[in-house]
């Protein structure tokens, strides 16, 4: 299995995000974010809405970064773009975009945030308890853990 379809089999079982951007004054800071899947998974792609801080932030500085963190660890870095497009909305409007933003796709104020994916870097591992597990016995035997697998690409 590629790089590319290692990091692919990865993405396809995560929904939940930390969504890092930075702010106005130059802070990074994290925001949860619930991802839409999509058929194609060059782009990820979350809801907003258009009067958040973090939409402002964007639109000064596009530059994100995407993290999962579960069994398997993701951290995707690209660049953000804001879109208002209604079918686009629709296509991804779910049951669930409806009972927690209170509204429909069709609102003025609820936009996508479409990630351009550039780079990540996965880290395939075993469960977490197994994971610090292998720390602690590489810092009490000075031998080298077993962290898993880890890989950069550029996308």
């Amino acid at each position: 299995m590629t790089k590319r379809e290692q990091f692919l089999d990865i993405l396809q079982s995560k929904d939940i995000a930390m969504l890092t951007n930075i702010n106005e004054s130059g802070s990074l800071v994290s925001h949860p974010m619930a991802r839409n899947k999509n058929e194609s998974d060059d782009f990820l792609w979350f809801f907003t809405r258009k009067d958040s801080e973090k939409v402002r932030e964007i639109q000064k500085d596009p530059r994100v970064n995407v993290s999962f963190a579960e069994k398997d660890h993701l951290s995707i870095s690209g660049k953000a773009e804001i879109v208002e497009d209604i079918s686009m909305k629709k296509q991804f409007w779910t049951k669930a975009n409806e009972v927690f933003f209170e509204t429909e796709p069709e609102d003025a104020n609820i936009v996508l945030l479409k990630i351009v994916m550039e780079s990540a870097e996965y880290w395939k591992g075993e469960n977490p308890v197994a994971t610090a597990y292998q720390f602690v016995k590489g810092v009490i035997s000075e031998e080298e853990p077993d962290m898993g697998e880890n890989k950069a690409l550029d996308l």
